[in-house]
């Protein structure tokens, strides 16, 4: 029978003893032969169900954490240095990236709801509602169909074209009724302005 959790007299991996543990990997872990993290826990002393059992129990536990993902980013830089400068082949250290590290794999982004419930929420200012030209083209005129729309807008160009010779509006301009919006490239005619785009 396995002793509980807290009990500092019958626990084997206590948190003093796991970080002494991760000590003597993390020095392993510095040379250069080693490459990755099954070596330096092999030379250690220790085995791979040892490293999933401390993560297990010390996921809550910032030192043992950070130790761990320390020795772990140690071998990942390692592994992808030696491909980069050709001293071991890419399929090899492609092959343990991926395994270990999961390289091409999507990773799942994990958010820390507890900050997010906390947090006010912010205030929506109503936005005014903006009308824009071709709204205010349609709401005048209801029932005109594109044809009758296109005619009045040609119409409107030659009629400007005839007014201002030397300022001519060109085809793709469109003409709407009413006044332009504020800091726009209208220019005014008659009771609406043309759209310049």
């Amino acid at each position: 029978m396995s002793a509980s959790t807290g009990n500092k007299y019958a626990e084997k991996w206590t948190l003093e003893r796991t970080l002494s543990a991760l000590k003597t990997i993390d020095s392993y872990s510095c040379s250069s032969d080693c490459l990755y993290l099954g070596h330096a826990l092999q030379v250690a002393g220790y085995y791979n169900d040892i490293w999933a059992y401390w993560r297990r129990k010390w996921r809550s536990c910032y030192q043992v954490i950070n130790a761990m993902n320390r020795i772990m980013q140690r071998f990942e830089v390692r592994l992808f240095d030696k491909m980069c400068n050709r001293q071991i082949p890419v399929q090899a250290a492609m092959f343990a990236l991926k395994h270990h590290y999961g390289w091409g794999r999507e990773k799942e982004v994990e958010i820390d709801t507890q900050y997010i419930e906390n947090e006010p929420a912010p205030e929506e200012k109503p936005q005014p509602e903006e009308k824009h030209p071709e709204t205010v083209k349609f709401e005048k005129n209801m029932i005109m169909d594109s044809t009758t729309a296109q005619e009045i807008n040609n119409r409107m160009i030659q009629e400007y074209n005839a007014a201002n010779p030397y300022d001519p509006i060109v085809t793709s301009a469109t003409f709407f009724e009413g006044e332009p919006p504020a800091n726009s490239r209208a220019v005014k005619f008659k009771d609406g302005f043309f759209m310049k785009y």
